[in-house]
Protein backbone atom coordinates (compact mmCIF):
# COMPACT_ATOMS: atom_id res chain seq x y z
CA UNK A 1 0.00 0.00 0.00
CA UNK A 2 1.45 3.51 -0.73
CA UNK A 3 2.41 5.78 2.29
CA UNK A 4 2.98 9.51 1.81
CA UNK A 5 6.10 10.83 3.53
CA UNK A 6 6.58 14.58 4.37
CA UNK A 7 9.92 16.71 5.63
CA UNK A 8 9.43 19.78 6.16
CA UNK A 9 13.08 21.75 7.52
CA UNK A 10 13.29 24.17 10.59
CA UNK A 11 15.89 26.43 11.50
CA UNK A 12 15.12 30.10 13.63
CA UNK A 13 16.03 32.70 11.07
CA UNK A 14 15.65 30.76 8.07
CA UNK A 15 12.51 29.76 5.90
CA UNK A 16 11.00 26.46 6.25
CA UNK A 17 11.03 23.74 2.98
CA UNK A 18 8.97 20.93 2.55
CA UNK A 19 9.15 18.06 0.62
CA UNK A 20 6.88 14.95 0.05
CA UNK A 21 7.14 11.30 -1.43
CA UNK A 22 5.05 8.38 -1.62
CA UNK A 23 6.64 5.73 -0.35
CA UNK A 24 4.98 1.92 -1.45
CA UNK A 25 5.27 -1.00 0.80
CA UNK A 26 4.40 -4.57 -0.13
CA UNK A 27 3.82 -7.39 1.95
CA UNK A 28 5.14 -10.66 1.33
CA UNK A 29 2.31 -13.12 0.76
CA UNK A 30 1.86 -16.44 3.38
CA UNK A 31 4.72 -18.69 2.94
CA UNK A 32 4.06 -22.80 1.36
CA UNK A 33 4.87 -25.27 4.13
CA UNK A 34 5.11 -28.82 2.15
CA UNK A 35 4.30 -32.02 3.88
CA UNK A 36 7.47 -33.63 5.20
CA UNK A 37 9.50 -35.72 3.01
CA UNK A 38 12.00 -38.54 3.51
CA UNK A 39 15.35 -38.01 4.75
CA UNK A 40 18.43 -39.98 5.42
CA UNK A 41 18.56 -39.63 8.45
CA UNK A 42 14.91 -37.76 9.08
CA UNK A 43 12.58 -36.22 7.29
CA UNK A 44 12.74 -33.22 5.29
CA UNK A 45 10.00 -30.04 4.70
CA UNK A 46 10.39 -27.43 1.76
CA UNK A 47 9.42 -23.85 2.68
CA UNK A 48 8.54 -21.11 -0.19
CA UNK A 49 7.92 -17.72 -0.05
CA UNK A 50 8.24 -16.71 -3.59
CA UNK A 51 5.87 -13.53 -4.15
CA UNK A 52 4.25 -10.53 -2.76
CA UNK A 53 1.24 -8.90 -3.03
CA UNK A 54 0.29 -5.99 -5.12
CA UNK A 55 -2.06 -2.91 -4.68
CA UNK A 56 -4.35 -4.49 -6.48
CA UNK A 57 -4.43 -7.52 -4.30
CA UNK A 58 -2.44 -9.86 -7.00
CA UNK A 59 1.01 -11.54 -6.55
CA UNK A 60 4.13 -10.83 -7.96
CA UNK A 61 7.56 -12.79 -7.72
CA UNK A 62 10.16 -11.96 -5.66
CA UNK A 63 13.45 -13.46 -4.38
CA UNK A 64 15.72 -14.45 -1.60
CA UNK A 65 13.28 -14.02 1.07
CA UNK A 66 14.25 -15.50 4.00
CA UNK A 67 11.94 -18.39 5.34
CA UNK A 68 11.98 -18.47 9.48
CA UNK A 69 10.25 -21.38 11.09
CA UNK A 70 9.71 -22.84 14.37
CA UNK A 71 9.41 -26.50 14.71
CA UNK A 72 7.95 -27.32 18.39
CA UNK A 73 4.15 -25.88 16.63
CA UNK A 74 3.29 -23.37 19.33
CA UNK A 75 6.26 -20.81 19.28
CA UNK A 76 5.55 -18.18 16.40
CA UNK A 77 8.91 -18.00 14.23
CA UNK A 78 10.35 -14.55 14.35
CA UNK A 79 13.54 -12.74 12.54
CA UNK A 80 15.55 -14.27 14.83
CA UNK A 81 14.51 -17.77 14.62
CA UNK A 82 16.59 -20.36 12.28
CA UNK A 83 15.98 -19.92 8.48
CA UNK A 84 16.23 -21.02 5.38
CA UNK A 85 15.84 -19.32 1.98
CA UNK A 86 12.48 -19.98 -0.09
CA UNK A 87 12.56 -22.92 -1.91
CA UNK A 88 14.66 -24.53 0.39
CA UNK A 89 14.20 -27.41 3.06
CA UNK A 90 14.38 -27.77 6.76
CA UNK A 91 15.69 -31.23 7.72
CA UNK A 92 15.02 -32.51 10.77
CA UNK A 93 17.15 -35.98 12.05
CA UNK A 94 15.90 -36.42 15.87
CA UNK A 95 12.75 -38.57 16.69
CA UNK A 96 10.01 -36.61 18.01
CA UNK A 97 6.59 -34.61 16.91
CA UNK A 98 6.78 -31.44 15.19
CA UNK A 99 4.87 -28.79 13.40
CA UNK A 100 6.71 -26.54 11.66
CA UNK A 101 5.80 -23.09 11.42
CA UNK A 102 6.91 -20.38 8.95
CA UNK A 103 7.09 -16.52 8.20
CA UNK A 104 8.11 -14.53 4.91
CA UNK A 105 11.63 -11.74 6.10
CA UNK A 106 12.90 -9.63 3.20
CA UNK A 107 14.33 -5.89 3.59
CA UNK A 108 12.00 -3.59 2.32
CA UNK A 109 8.89 -5.96 2.84
CA UNK A 110 6.03 -6.20 5.34
CA UNK A 111 6.75 -9.92 6.57
CA UNK A 112 4.35 -12.10 5.68
CA UNK A 113 1.63 -13.83 7.75
CA UNK A 114 2.56 -16.75 9.87
CA UNK A 115 2.19 -20.37 7.91
CA UNK A 116 1.22 -23.74 9.58
CA UNK A 117 2.64 -26.93 8.36
CA UNK A 118 0.73 -30.25 9.02
CA UNK A 119 2.09 -32.13 12.35
CA UNK A 120 4.49 -35.21 11.59
CA UNK A 121 6.51 -37.58 13.29
CA UNK A 122 10.59 -39.34 13.41
CA UNK A 123 10.53 -42.45 15.03
CA UNK A 124 14.03 -43.69 15.92
CA UNK A 125 15.15 -46.85 14.59
CA UNK A 126 15.75 -49.59 17.48
CA UNK A 127 19.46 -49.99 17.54
CA UNK A 128 21.17 -53.16 15.89
CA UNK A 129 22.12 -56.53 19.03
CA UNK A 130 26.47 -57.36 17.74
CA UNK A 131 27.72 -60.74 18.78
CA UNK A 132 31.16 -62.18 18.28
CA UNK A 133 31.87 -66.22 17.54
CA UNK A 134 35.85 -67.49 18.23
CA UNK A 135 37.44 -68.62 14.66
CA UNK A 136 40.80 -69.52 13.83
CA UNK A 137 42.90 -66.39 13.68
CA UNK A 138 40.44 -64.09 15.26
CA UNK A 139 36.58 -63.45 15.82
CA UNK A 140 33.73 -63.11 13.69
CA UNK A 141 31.37 -60.64 14.59
CA UNK A 142 27.87 -60.62 13.50
CA UNK A 143 25.65 -57.72 13.74
CA UNK A 144 21.97 -58.21 13.67
CA UNK A 145 19.07 -55.56 13.04
CA UNK A 146 15.99 -54.72 11.61
CA UNK A 147 15.32 -55.48 7.89
CA UNK A 148 15.64 -52.55 5.35
CA UNK A 149 18.10 -50.48 7.46
CA UNK A 150 21.68 -49.68 6.63
CA UNK A 151 24.14 -50.89 9.11
CA UNK A 152 26.93 -48.28 10.16
CA UNK A 153 29.79 -50.40 12.07
CA UNK A 154 33.04 -49.73 13.36
CA UNK A 155 35.47 -52.10 13.75
CA UNK A 156 38.63 -50.06 15.96
CA UNK A 157 35.45 -47.64 18.06
CA UNK A 158 36.64 -44.65 15.90
CA UNK A 159 34.49 -42.29 14.43
CA UNK A 160 34.75 -43.43 10.65
CA UNK A 161 31.93 -46.34 10.18
CA UNK A 162 31.62 -48.78 7.33
CA UNK A 163 28.55 -49.37 6.00
CA UNK A 164 26.68 -51.91 4.42
CA UNK A 165 22.80 -52.41 3.75
CA UNK A 166 21.63 -55.46 5.99
CA UNK A 167 19.33 -56.54 3.27
CA UNK A 168 16.42 -58.96 3.96
CA UNK A 169 18.35 -61.25 6.39
CA UNK A 170 18.76 -58.32 8.90
CA UNK A 171 22.06 -60.05 10.04
CA UNK A 172 26.04 -59.09 8.67
CA UNK A 173 29.00 -60.53 9.64
CA UNK A 174 32.59 -59.35 9.20
CA UNK A 175 35.76 -61.78 10.00
CA UNK A 176 38.33 -59.98 12.01
CA UNK A 177 42.07 -61.73 11.95
CA UNK A 178 44.82 -59.27 12.83
CA UNK A 179 48.35 -60.09 12.50
CA UNK A 180 49.18 -58.85 15.78
CA UNK A 181 47.56 -58.13 19.34
CA UNK A 182 44.92 -55.65 18.67
CA UNK A 183 42.14 -54.49 21.30
CA UNK A 184 38.97 -53.84 19.81
CA UNK A 185 35.96 -51.30 20.49
CA UNK A 186 33.32 -52.15 18.05
CA UNK A 187 30.27 -50.12 17.77
CA UNK A 188 26.90 -49.73 15.09
CA UNK A 189 24.26 -48.35 14.76
CA UNK A 190 20.81 -48.39 12.23
CA UNK A 191 20.02 -45.93 9.52
CA UNK A 192 16.85 -45.69 7.31
CA UNK A 193 15.00 -42.84 4.97
CA UNK A 194 12.43 -41.13 7.57
CA UNK A 195 13.59 -42.39 10.71
CA UNK A 196 15.98 -40.71 12.80
CA UNK A 197 18.88 -43.10 13.64
CA UNK A 198 19.60 -45.65 16.10
CA UNK A 199 21.29 -45.41 19.16
CA UNK A 200 24.40 -46.66 18.98
CA UNK A 201 25.61 -50.12 20.06
CA UNK A 202 29.19 -50.52 21.81
CA UNK A 203 30.13 -54.30 22.27
CA UNK A 204 32.53 -54.45 25.22
CA UNK A 205 36.36 -54.16 24.87
CA UNK A 206 37.96 -57.42 23.80
CA UNK A 207 41.47 -58.04 22.72
CA UNK A 208 42.27 -61.13 20.51
CA UNK A 209 45.75 -62.15 21.59
CA UNK A 210 48.23 -64.05 19.19
CA UNK A 211 49.50 -67.34 20.42
CA UNK A 212 52.94 -68.01 21.21
CA UNK A 213 55.28 -69.92 19.17
CA UNK A 214 55.08 -72.99 19.30
CA UNK A 215 57.93 -75.11 21.45
CA UNK A 216 58.87 -78.43 19.31
CA UNK A 217 60.56 -80.63 21.49
CA UNK A 218 63.43 -83.05 20.75
CA UNK A 219 62.51 -86.19 19.50
CA UNK A 220 62.33 -88.97 21.28
CA UNK A 221 62.61 -92.47 20.15
CA UNK A 222 59.92 -94.93 20.58
CA UNK A 223 58.39 -98.47 19.15
CA UNK A 224 58.83 -98.08 15.69
CA UNK A 225 59.83 -94.74 15.18
CA UNK A 226 60.25 -91.21 16.79
CA UNK A 227 57.77 -88.86 18.52
CA UNK A 228 58.15 -85.04 18.99
CA UNK A 229 55.96 -83.10 21.84
CA UNK A 230 54.58 -79.87 20.41
CA UNK A 231 54.00 -77.37 23.01
CA UNK A 232 51.81 -73.94 23.05
CA UNK A 233 50.22 -73.08 26.14
CA UNK A 234 50.62 -69.03 26.12
CA UNK A 235 50.05 -66.15 24.22
CA UNK A 236 52.80 -64.02 23.59
CA UNK A 237 51.20 -61.74 26.44
CA UNK A 238 52.24 -64.45 28.49
CA UNK A 239 48.34 -65.76 29.73
CA UNK A 240 47.64 -69.20 29.77
CA UNK A 241 46.25 -70.83 27.21
CA UNK A 242 44.47 -74.37 27.00
CA UNK A 243 43.06 -76.82 24.24
CA UNK A 244 45.32 -75.14 21.66
CA UNK A 245 45.82 -77.18 18.21
CA UNK A 246 48.96 -77.70 17.43
CA UNK A 247 49.31 -77.79 13.76
CA UNK A 248 52.32 -79.47 12.30
CA UNK A 249 53.77 -80.55 8.85
CA UNK A 250 56.92 -83.13 8.24
CA UNK A 251 57.64 -81.50 4.91
CA UNK A 252 58.73 -77.79 5.98
CA UNK A 253 55.30 -75.97 5.20
CA UNK A 254 52.82 -75.61 7.95
CA UNK A 255 48.90 -74.16 7.44
CA UNK A 256 45.81 -74.08 9.88
CA UNK A 257 44.76 -76.90 7.76
CA UNK A 258 47.47 -79.37 8.71
CA UNK A 259 47.33 -82.25 10.42
CA UNK A 260 47.05 -80.98 14.37
CA UNK A 261 47.39 -82.54 18.21
CA UNK A 262 46.64 -80.86 21.06
CA UNK A 263 49.44 -78.94 22.68
CA UNK A 264 51.32 -80.73 24.82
Amino acid sequence: SGKTLTATSSLDGYISATSTTTLTLYKLSTPTVAAAANATPGKSVKLTCATYITSSGGTSNVSDVKCHYTTDGATTPTSSSSYVVSGNSLTLTSAGTYTVKAIGILAGYVSSAVATGTEFSITQLSAPTIAKTAIVGGYTVTYTSAEGNTLYYSLNGGSSYSNTAIGSTGKYSADIKPSAQTTYNIWAYNRKSGYADSAVTKYAQFIIYKLATPTVGAAEAIAGGKRVLLTCAKDTAGNAVSSVDCCYSTSGTVTVSSPSVKSG
